[in-house]
């Protein structure tokens, strides 16, 4: 398997199905499966997860009864994925699909991770509304403390990475709250990071589950 794209879910069973599609139409010409990781969402979403597996044998459904936690949601994933490549990014449809074949070529190329930016030079964040834009600033400026690379935006929720720097790295890992890739990059200081430009909307469909407590 060359590339695992992980999808934690929670409740959004209007997203599942066009996120699917969106990077299908990315990643055709790759060996990939889609690993869906549920924390027992009861507005739908297994069964419409469950639906598409029928349908497409790329896909893997994972489903937590009883953990929830997007940081530990998201190392379920990859902890049952068989890609070189591992990516990560929400079922919120809020990303730039368009990135996805970048990224992967990145790291084919010899990057060991490489983060969807929102705030390179030129990056457009129209999409933002003004609370998210006041937490994510706040967040990222917070983030860059642990860290000795400078990143314009350590805090995404949209990234790949080789395989063995999860695994090189996981049992120091403590997973908790949202940032799970942040954890990564905190952990991994040797690593060779890329970032590169990505959109972001706010969500269409369902509510989003990241706030100032986060």
């Amino acid at each position: 398997m060359d590339i695992s794209i992980i999808i934690p879910t929670y409740n959004e069973v209007d997203n599942v199905e066009p996120t699917f599609n969106e990077i299908d139409k990315r990643l055709k010409t790759n060996k990939y499966e889609i690993i869906f990781v549920d924390d027992n969402s009861q507005d739908g979403t297994q069964k419409k997860v469950k639906e598409l597996k029928i349908r497409h044998e790329k896909i893997v459904f994972l489903e937590r009864k009883n953990e929830k936690g997007l940081a530990t949601a998201i190392a379920h994933g990859f902890d049952n994925s068989q890609g070189r490549i591992i990516g990560v990014m929400d079922a919120d449809l809020s990303y730039d699909f368009d990135a996805l074949p970048k990224m992967i070529e990145l790291i084919k190329k010899g990057n060991d991770i490489v983060l969807g930016s929102r705030y390179l030079e030129g990056t457009d964040t129209s999409g933002f509304s003004l609370h998210r834009k006041i937490i994510s600033k706040g967040a990222a400026f917070l983030a860059s403390i642990n860290l000795e690379k400078k990143l314009t935006d350590p805090t995404t929720g949209f990234a790949m990475l080789k395989r063995e720097v999860y695994f090189n790295n996981k049992h120091n890992m403590k997973l908790i709250g949202f940032k799970f890739i942040y954890e990564i990059l905190v952990l991994s200081k040797n690593s060779k990071i890329k970032e590169v430009s990505t959109y972001f909307n706010d969500r269409v469909f369902g509510k989003s589950k990241f706030n100032c407590g986060e």
